[in-house]
């Protein structure tokens, strides 16, 4: 059982290393960008991603997660998925492709016909890379996931960079992610050394459409809401309103990124392995919840209460409009990944259709109050506020869900969150305060900085959370590795 966490514990380390060196590459990159280029060239980018996001919903939630899920998973099913996958994606890119005026029309600006058809080409990409990761994952090879995509994010990024300096404008944002996703892909097919055979299986087929469907249309559901806030404010405000709720939630979304994809990908197959055990479940899951709130509470709410310093520094002060649009998303995604953990749980133990009827119940009140916030017309700020509200109602819903389907009680949860949510909001009330100090924001942001970490981490070493016990229990057995090896080698 130990030896099996241990195993989970560093796979999960690896896929959080993953995404937070490609995000520390990706955050650079956009933060170059977002000095080179205006705000609306990023909000036309915003209108054109709404489109490609819901539709790598069908290529992401579908039947790479089905093969994930799958206890046995043979070559043929590999191969199978694949061929799925990519027909899949031939036929989304074609809707976007014909449709692609229409939606040009949509938004008043018809410049972005070309532009979207041209990005869309990441959706037939993507299609393949989709199973390659599905692969990668079923095996553990999060160290390989790490190198290939925070290389991918450095070229790209690089390539990005250049387009931008040259003039390119919003072209250079769209250079930038087809880069991404071919550079993606090869390091795959070079790093995986998997190819596919020419077999195509029906019932294996037919078995992972059963599973995969659900969350599919779960998936998409959920997508279409969160791109439902880019549709209206795209529609009814300007680009630059719509690039400055685009960069206000950017950064909590990326910062929370690589925590929520370890549970997404590390934690669906730990937790799949365990279907059949609901005591090393329940285990598995308060664990989970319990670290990745230490994690992403603490960066929330210094993000939030620092978002002023943090935005004129990395952007400048023509992006000071996107901070309290940040400030309302570190709320979102303070909770994103409590959520995700239960939405996780409920698919590994094979309730794939409990997580579809939970969408069709939180979706409604969410565009409910969507529309009461449109109706209300106090700008894209409401529209951002009727989204916190929503994934707040989210949160309570999937606590009760769990508590019915995966008999985690409502106790045991809230002693999961609850330390955690404290020390962060007690380390975010003293380092508000040091926004009065009359200071440039560089050096404020770096007291900020140096304040909060210094807090939270007195405040963990006194009280001793399961997220601080588990964190440091792992970096410990890490460094006792490496000093035995290098032991070894002497």
């Amino acid at each position: 059982m130990n030896g099996n966490n241990e195993t989970v514990a560093k796979s999960m380390l690896w896929k959080t290393l993953e995404h937070y060196a490609a995000l520390a590459a990706q955050l650079m990159v956009q933060i170059v960008l977002a000095r080179i280029l205006e705000p609306d060239q990023f909000g036309l980018l915003s209108m054109m991603t709404v489109f490609t996001s819901i539709a790598t919903v069908f290529i992401q939630n579908g039947f790479n997660m089905a093969l994930v899920q799958k206890k046995e998973a043979s070559e043929n099913d590999c191969s199978t998925a694949l061929y799925i996958n990519i027909a899949i994606g031939l036929v989304i890119y074609g809707i976007i492709f014909i449709f692609a005026p229409s939606i040009a029309t949509y938004y008043e600006q018809p410049q972005i016909t070309l532009a979207l058809r041209v990005l869309a080409i990441t959706l037939l990409i993507g299609s393949v890379t989709s199973i390659q990761i599905a692969i990668a994952t079923r095996n553990m090879k999060f160290r390989m996931m790490f190198f290939i995509n925070f290389i991918a994010a450095i070229l790209s990024g690089a390539l990005g960079i250049v387009f931008a300096v040259i003039g390119f404008g919003v072209w250079a944002l769209i250079i930038q992610q087809i880069s991404l996703k071919v550079i993606t892909f090869i390091g795959f097919f070079i790093g995986l050394k998997w190819r596919p055979n020419l077999a195509f299986e029906k019932d294996s087929a037919k078995t992972m459409f059963s599973f995969g469907s659900k969350l599919l249309l779960a998936g998409m559901i959920n997508q279409i809401y969160d791109e439902l806030n880019n549709l209206v404010i795209g529609k009814k405000y300007t680009s630059s309103d719509l690039a400055y709720y685009y960069k206000g939630r950017q950064f909590p979304m990326y910062l929370t990124t690589g925590i929520d994809s370890s549970i997404k990908s590390v934690m669906f197959s730990a937790f799949s392995k365990k279907q059949s055990s609901p005591e090393q479940l329940h285990e598995m899951l308060r664990k989970t919840i319990s670290v990745n709130t230490y994690l992403v509470f603490p960066l929330m709410v210094g993000l939030a209460v620092a978002a002023e310093p943090f935005t004129v520094f990395l952007l400048t002060e023509k992006w000071l409009f996107a901070v309290p649009y940040m400030r309302v998303c570190c709320l979102i995604y303070a909770i994103h990944p409590i959520v995700t953990a239960h939405l996780q749980a409920l698919a590994a133990i094979g309730r794939s259709d409990i997580r579809l009827r939970l969408e069709f119940i939180k979706k409604p009140i969410g565009v409910a109050l969507l529309i009461v916030a449109v109706l209300l017309d106090k700008g894209p700020f409401a529209i951002a506020c009727s989204t916190a509200l929503t994934a707040i109602i989210s949160l309570f819903v999937n606590v009760i869900v769990s508590k019915i389907y995966i008999k985690l009680s409502f106790k045991a949860q809230v002693i999961d969150i609850l330390p955690s949510l404290l020390m962060s909001l007690v380390m975010g009330g003293a380092v508000y305060f040091l926004n009065y100090i009359p200071l440039s924001a560089s050096l404020l942001l770096l007291i900020e900085l140096c304040c909060g970490v210094v807090i939270y981490f007195v405040l963990s070493a006194l009280f001793k959370p399961v997220g601080y016990s588990f964190v440091m229990s792992f970096i410990q057995k890490a460094l006792k590795r490496k000093k035995a090896k290098s032991n070894e080698e002497m």
